[in-house]
């Protein structure tokens, strides 16, 4: 478990659920969890066996999908282009103001990165669709945040920090 208060890039080397060693090449669910009692977040990584949607772990945030690297690999950003987008969607239904924030945060990038397509907006939102879909693609509707400025701040450091650390 990461220690530090934005700590998160190195996995972990055994299943949260199963304590089962993690090997390189197997399929893990990083699970980004707040810490009780501060702004920091705690990651955990889950074999996808082990895994439970249905029971996800207290505080969860965030999660995707991704393999665990060989210790030899060259580092990574934390989360990869390919990832963002299973990021993004687990925020889907999000209610809390930080992960409304981060979710729309998360929108940008993958507008700024060409993965999703602004194609309007409404009171509070912007309509966005998968690149991939086309014109006739499904808009998503992602909130604006509605933040303090401290709490924008802290999700935004924690959104730099997951987009671009190394692994």
């Amino acid at each position: 478990m990461a220690s530090s208060k934005y700590d998160l890039g190195r996995h972990n080397e055994k299943c949260a659920a199963t304590s089962t060693p993690l090997n390189p090449g197997d399929r893990v669910i990083v699970a980004l969890v707040e810490k009780a009692g501060d702004e920091g977040m705690d990651r955990l990584d889950f074999l996808e066996s082990a895994w439970r949607e249905d029971e996800p772990p207290k505080g969860l945030f965030a999660y995707w999908s991704t393999e665990v690297p060989e210790p030899s690999a060259k580092p990574k950003p934390l989360v990869e282009q390919g990832e963002l987008m299973g990021l993004f969607e687990s925020l889907e239904d999000a209610e809390d103001p930080k992960r409304i924030a981060f979710r729309h945060l998360l929108a940008l990038e993958l507008v700024r990165r060409r993965r999703l397509v602004k194609v309007g907006s409404e009171p509070c939102a912007m309509l966005v669709r998968r690149k991939e879909d086309g014109p006739d693609g499904e808009p998503v509707r992602v909130l604006e945040p509605d933040v303090d400025m401290e709490t924008l701040a802290n999700v935004t450091r924690q959104f730099a920090q997951i987009v671009s650390i190394p692994a």
